[in-house]
């Protein structure tokens, strides 16, 4: 016999589907490189996502695939963290600490098909890229320069993908060993060797939920501690 309570599959795209259908108005906002801040609604983070679903499908990459990222934390690379996912794809975020040497074998170890840049990090891509064998694309996040001729720019690529909604796939939880493994990490070990690890997208959900909950409540304590402190004259 199992259970028949909360029999609800845990991933990535119930969590983006309810922020825009019950927070559309609300802002999300990150820091640019300039210092200024970045805002907008999740319901347009909303439509990004589904864009840049498209997007990747566009460029041809398949159901586990893995698609990696160089980025900082900002808006663009959120829409990412849920698009490759929800699409079905495995997100993998690179370290940039990394030397270059280490950079490249966990580019190569991953397979990356297409791997996300911040320009401000193309520094640290391009000595490498000669050795990256299974890489097909590259796309440039891009707001202070202009990226090489041989990138796509990330903005573009949105912009030429349909606005419809986009068909996600039905996802397995529990799938972080199979083909729809979903998040990729490596960690350097105590000797200095890296170590490869899996999430799947029952981790990811209890992640967000986890991490959603903690801002809420220094969110609260915050306004408690602003209502007892004694107005200023």
């Amino acid at each position: 016999m199992t259970g028949l309570m909360m029999d609800y599959p845990l991933t990535l795209t119930h969590i983006l589907e309810r922020s825009a259908k019950i927070y559309p108005h609300k802002d999300i906002a990150s820091r640019l490189p300039d210092g200024s801040i970045h805002r907008y609604s999740y319901r347009d983070f909303h439509k990004r996502v589904h864009r840049l679903a498209h997007a990747l499908q566009s460029l041809g990459v398949r159901t586990g695939d893995r698609i990696g990222t160089l980025c900082w934390n900002s808006s663009r690379h959120l829409e990412l963290y849920f698009a490759a996912p929800c699409a079905g794809y495995v997100l993998h975020t690179l370290n940039l600490r990394l030397a270059s040497e280490q950079l490249a074998y966990v580019i190569n170890h991953a397979e990356d098909r297409i791997i996300f840049v911040d320009a401000a990090l193309l520094s640290i891509l391009e000595p490498i890229r000669g050795e990256l064998k299974s890489v097909i694309q590259i796309v440039a996040l891009n707001d202070v320069m202009n990226e090489p001729d041989d990138m796509l720019d990330y903005e573009a690529l949105l912009a030429a993908a349909p606005a419809e909604p986009y068909p996600w796939p039905k996802l397995d939880e529990n799938a972080a060993a199979a083909e729809l493994r979903r998040r990729v990490f490596v960690q350097l070990g105590r000797a200095g060797e890296l170590k490869v690890g899996v999430h799947g997208t029952r981790k990811e959900a209890r992640t967000s939920e986890a991490v959603a909950k903690g801002l809420g409540r220094k969110f609260m304590e915050r306004m408690r501690q602003a209502k007892a402190a004694p107005a200023s004259e």
